[in-house]
């Protein structure tokens, strides 16, 4: 089924919600609406396409399972507020805002294999609580490539490359980040961090960065850096301030 030209393409405000295949595009505000009252919703093969505005995917509670959905031509691709989301393969590109966005009541997100490609603005990820894990994600052409505000972060594999400002941030409030084997690599201009933690316990484990200003600014909380790289920086590689720092 194919959806187009509303305000809102589909609205779920109770049961169980399925979607396979077609194409929801041209809406203002929502592609899909998860309402709080769903008790799943499961979309698979499904393009979501907006016109430089709206959300593609929002949901206010509920499980929610995006599989091979390609969101594009958003502000934001998708927003979670309460709930259980997973993210298998599919893509958010062309957004102009935020690529995924997880509220802080949001129990846990799960994000496999998906791309994630702004327009050189916004953020890839931004989480403001719950438990995230990134695994094999990949996010380019961004500001920020992940935000984390509060919660638990984990990041395997995957990349975050030509980014502006912040390629992973860590907000004090995060309980703790962890990167295994990410990649992470800035523009080779202006004022770029690959890894700028505020506080928390922050674990890099056979971390990649490069062409970034600063490699690795730690202001609080604890640093541990095992194995991986911190090279073609223009300023500084690693900057520890106020924290315990474990470097091998």
């Amino acid at each position: 089924m194919d959806i187009s030209r509303f305000a809102t393409g589909v609205y779920a405000k109770k049961g169980v919600l399925k979607m396979t295949g077609g194409s929801v595009k041209g809406f203002t505000e929502y592609g899909v609406m998860v309402g709080e009252g769903v008790e799943s919703a499961s979309l698979m093969g499904t393009t979501i396409t907006g016109d430089g505005k709206g959300t593609g995917v929002m949901m206010m509670g509920g499980d929610v399972m995006l599989n091979m959905v390609n969101i594009l031509k958003v502000k934001t691709g998708v927003r979670v507020e309460k709930g259980m989301l997973k993210i298998l393969e599919g893509s958010v590109t062309e957004f102009t805002g935020t690529g995924v966005m997880v509220g802080s009541e949001v129990k846990s997100a799960s994000l496999m294999g998906t791309t994630i490609t702004g327009d050189g603005k916004g953020t890839g990820v931004m989480m403001m609580g719950g438990d995230v894990m990134l695994n094999m994600v990949n996010i380019s052409r961004v500001k920020t490539g992940v935000y984390a505000e509060k919660g638990t972060l984990i990041m395997n594999q995957g990349s975050v490359t030509d980014f502006a400002s912040y390629g992973v941030m860590v907000g004090d409030g995060v309980k703790s980040a962890s990167l295994m084997g990410v990649e992470i690599t800035g523009k080779d201009s202006g004022d770029s961090y690959g890894v700028y933690a505020m506080g928390g316990d922050v674990t890099l484990n056979m971390v990649m960065i490069s062409q970034v200003e600063m490699g690795v600014y730690a202001r609080k909380g604890v640093l541990k850096m095992e194995g991986g790289s911190v090279t073609e920086f223009t300023k500084t590689g690693v900057i520890p301030v106020m924290c315990h720092t474990d470097l091998n």
